[in-house]
């Protein structure tokens, strides 16, 4: 009995450690990526979730990437197919990747192609005489390989008590009733466009390439000439043309698209203030917003902090993870966010450190 008693306490005691893979519970959040292929698995390899194949072994641990795979930096296609197969491998393992939206992904999908380099649309292109860029924007479509998978990524996700983000909520505005419903604004304003612009190509008014400007310009000519043929037909009686009311009813709600929370610079996608708002005035806003979301804190990329170096603010409630991967452009250096029940350090290629509000 008392052998019985003794085996079964040892069994108590290893049972835990045998029964968790390797990297339960564990999070590991990583920002701006920009196409910095080579740094950014060097750095996955660093928190040891992928091995030197540049295959899953991060077990049961989470990955959390807050967007901003694309734009600027050559490696962008290498980026996404790895982000892409490492979903699929780390879920056989039992852990998972969470792959946000950051702005620029936001950007590629509605048209704003400022920041796409000959260099990343070359990547999408096996043939030199074809146009690279064209490639890339089919890439991103409805249709595309990437555009799809995008389009299905959420901008927002809770892992364990920690919310993270590309930028973060506005603790200014009002509180929303969920995360569920961040998701779904941009979700439903993504598609709200990409019907707009299947309606204008099958008007024969744009085609699929059109950029978000393009957009913007061929709504704001239709308003204008239906405007005036309106004008036309009040004062001397000139026939009237058939118009396209679903068309001109969507144009004039376009012109609005300043508020949509896909480019408002104070929305989501955009945020600007926990990286650069006083602490002093604004810890009220910041901890009654995470307290109503229910969060304990709340991880976002978007902007550079200025020593290159993961930032704890609002006394831990606020971490900060864009540290300018892409040092051609940030000069800055690969990192990542570990939290670990109630752990949190910062993964550098030097080392892990911890990181103090």
């Amino acid at each position: 009995m008392r052998r019985f008693l003794i085996a079964a306490a040892l069994l108590v005691w290893f049972v835990p450690a045998l029964g968790q893979a390797p990297g339960q519970n564990r999070i590991v959040a990583i920002g701006d990526i920009h196409g910095a292929y080579d740094e950014y698995t060097n750095l996955l390899k660093s928190a040891g979730l992928i091995n030197d194949k540049l295959v899953w072994s991060g077990g049961r641990a989470t990955l959390v990437q807050t967007g901003d795979y694309t734009d600027r930096g050559a490696g962008v296609r290498q980026v996404l197919d790895l982000i892409m197969r490492l979903e699929r491998e780390a879920k056989r393992a039992g852990g998972q990747v969470v792959a946000l939206l950051g702005n620029h992904e936001i950007m590629n999908l509605i048209g704003d192609w400022r920041d796409v380099t000959p260099e990343i649309c070359a990547s999408f292109t096996k043939n030199a005489v074809d146009d690279g860029c064209a490639a890339y924007r089919q890439a991103m479509s409805p249709r595309g390989t990437y555009g799809r998978w995008l389009r299905d990524k959420q901008i927002a996700a809770k892992v364990g008590d920690s919310l993270f983000m590309h930028a973060g909520i506005n603790p200014a505005r009002p509180a929303p009733r969920s995360i569920d419903d961040v998701n779904e604004q941009v979700r439903a304003e993504i598609r709200r466009l990409d019907q707009y612009r299947q309606r204008l190509v099958r008007s024969k008014l744009a085609d699929e390439s059109v950029t978000l400007q393009q957009i913007l310009d061929v709504s704001a000519t239709q308003l204008r000439l239906a405007s005036e043929a309106i004008a036309a037909n009040k004062a001397d009686g000139t026939p009237l043309p058939e118009l396209d009311v679903p068309l001109l009813r969507e144009a004039q709600q376009l012109m609005d698209i300043a508020t949509w929370s896909l480019v408002d610079p104070e929305g989501p996608m955009w945020f600007r203030g926990y990286a650069l708002w006083q602490e002093a005035e604004t810890s009220p806003q910041v901890f009654a917003l995470l307290d109503a979301l229910k969060v304990t804190r709340i991880v976002v990329g978007h902007s550079v902090t200025p020593d290159r170096k993961i930032a704890a603010r609002y006394g831990g409630r606020v971490y900060l993870i864009d540290t300018g991967m892409l040092a051609s452009t940030y000069m800055g250096t690969p990192s990542a966010l570990e939290i670990t029940g109630g752990s949190v350090k910062a993964i550098y290629p030097t080392g892990a450190v911890g990181v103090s509000p």
